[in-house]
């Protein structure tokens, strides 16, 4: 009965920040999709709370325990709550009542079963990948069982000094089942995953440069992404990179938000998301010069003030600077030398790796490829129009964050297409405009069979979504220690 009462109490937790949510949304300036912003920042702001209270309750020593987390939790979302709906509603733009397309429906419910299956592969199973056994779930142990953060120990702490938001999670939902549950313990992680949907749909909405576009460009990015291999294949898994794109998509839709409406709420929501996505993967830190750079000449044009900026970055610092400060002090570096550059692969196959891995990308890797190329010679070609910088800058912005992420990736860490996934929402986001502009100039009549072609490769993803079907459908009610046989986590007895 206490895991049925612990998956409730986790759901309960993370559903608590709605109201806060809803409050932040209705002060927004030039708001548009409040029916996705609101429950995706929902799940945003709520694990971003709950892992920022657990580690400064551990770099402060104090333990930590379902109380010592869930009261400064809720209390901190009751003061928020009244500040935000107790101020002035500074909304200037009024949504339309959302009308779509036999087209639209149809991708919204391959987006939904795709995300179900996920989900579903993600709770079935227990953790068994090698990275979730060697590196989060011993760092998540220390907390459940001694109250504490994994300590440093010097130059040798190594993966003790990988950021703590999985491994908190996964502590978390430890602590309300009361033993190792892993089912539970991949619930979140496995819902920011599935978060990088609604996020590249938000991304989409604000990047699309005409309004009646806008709903399109964000189901086409959305549907790109659910539509990929890769993403299906690691969104269950329970790793960091999926949930670090997640924080880094919703922190840059905040980040071009910013550049419109030029508010002070979407300086603190930007930076606090950036700070959320720092605390979940150590690849976030290569977006902090990108982020520098990208406030500095929004400063120079004027488009914001010193105040946003200082904003920006105290919101950022609060939230993601205190664990690599810990690192610093209690190990001697900030990140872990930990890559294997050197079997890093630098090559021309993997430069075009969204086409030569078609089983990694699958139909949106080529997409993809077709859509860094056009882009930018658009951009070129109208460079000196009036508004040129204006109108590009939502392009200009993402491909700041994309092409130092994919340099870094082709020349130390070539080795492992997964780590494309924390800027892949970008890509399909850029790809999903494009898409739009070719089936009006050049499709044409055969969009039908474009719509059909990626209808069809997001039921292969499906398929594949779930792993071991077969052993599934002889008994759907296998037991734990059967389940961790299956997966190779225990031999079987003789």
């Amino acid at each position: 009965m206490r895991d049925y009462i612990a998956w409730l109490y986790l759901v309960a937790l993370m559903s608590a920040a709605y109201p806060m949510a809803r409050g932040i949304v209705g002060r927004l300036a030039f708001v548009e999709a409040t029916y996705i912003l609101t429950p995706t920042l929902t799940l945003a702001l709520s694990i971003g709370l709950l892992s920022g209270i657990m580690l400064y309750l551990g770099i402060f020593n104090i333990q930590i325990t379902l109380i010592s987390v869930v009261l400064p939790y809720l209390s901190l979302l009751f003061i928020a709550t009244l500040v935000f709906r107790s101020s002035r509603t500074l909304r200037t733009v009024i949504e339309p009542r959302l009308q779509l397309h036999g087209w639209q429906l149809i991708l919204i419910a391959l987006i939904s079963v795709i995300a179900a299956a996920v989900l579903f592969n993600a709770v079935y199973f227990p953790l068994y990948r090698d990275d979730t056994l060697g590196i989060y779930r011993p760092a998540a142990l220390p907390i459940f069982y001694d109250g504490h953060l994994d300590p440093l120990i010097g130059a040798d702490s190594l993966y003790r000094t990988y950021p703590v938001l999985i491994p908190s999670m996964y502590a978390l939902g430890y602590l309300a089942a009361g033993w190792e549950n892993d089912y539970l313990a991949k619930l979140i992680p496995t819902l920011l995953s599935i978060g990088c949907l609604p996020a590249a749909y938000l991304l989409g909405v604000e990047f699309a440069r005409t309004r009646k576009d806008r709903v399109s460009v964000g189901l086409i990015a959305a549907a790109l992404l659910a539509i990929t291999p890769n993403f299906a294949r690691w969104a269950s898994s329970g790793y960091v990179d999926l949930p670090m794109a997640f924080f880094l998509t919703v922190a840059i839709f905040f980040m071009l938000r910013l550049a419109r409406s030029r508010t002070l709420l979407d300086a603190l929501l930007a930076g606090a998301l950036f700070g959320c996505a720092l605390l979940t993967k150590n690849a976030a830190l290569f977006a902090v010069p990108i982020c520098g750079i990208g406030m500095l000449l929004l400063l120079l044009r004027r488009t914001i003030t010193l105040q946003h900026s200082a904003l920006f970055v105290a919101s950022c610092a609060i939230i993601g600077a205190p664990f690599y400060i810990r690192n610093l002090i209690g190990a001697g570096f900030i990140i872990p030398n930990t890559a294997w550059v050197d079997q890093a692969q630098p090559s021309l196959a993997n430069l075009f790796v969204f086409v030569t891995k078609f089983d990694t990308f699958g139909l949106t890797g080529i997409i993809i490829t077709l859509a860094v190329i056009i882009t930018p010679l658009a951009m070129l070609r109208h460079i000196g129009q009036p508004k040129w910088f204006s109108t590009w800058i939502p392009a200009v912005s993402l491909f700041g964050f994309i092409v130092p992420y994919f340099g870094v990736w082709w020349l130390l860490v070539s080795y492992d297409p997964r780590f494309l996934l924390l800027f892949l929402p970008l890509l399909t986001v850029i790809t999903a405009d494009i898409v739009i502009k070719m089936n009006s100039k050049v499709l044409g009549r055969l969009h039908l069979v474009a719509f059909g072609v990626v209808i069809m490769f997001g039921v292969v993803t499906l398929y594949h979504s779930v792993e071991y079907k077969d052993e599934i459908l002889r008994d759907p009610f296998m037991t734990h220690t059967e389940k961790l046989v299956l997966v190779g986590r225990l031999i079987p007895p003789p």
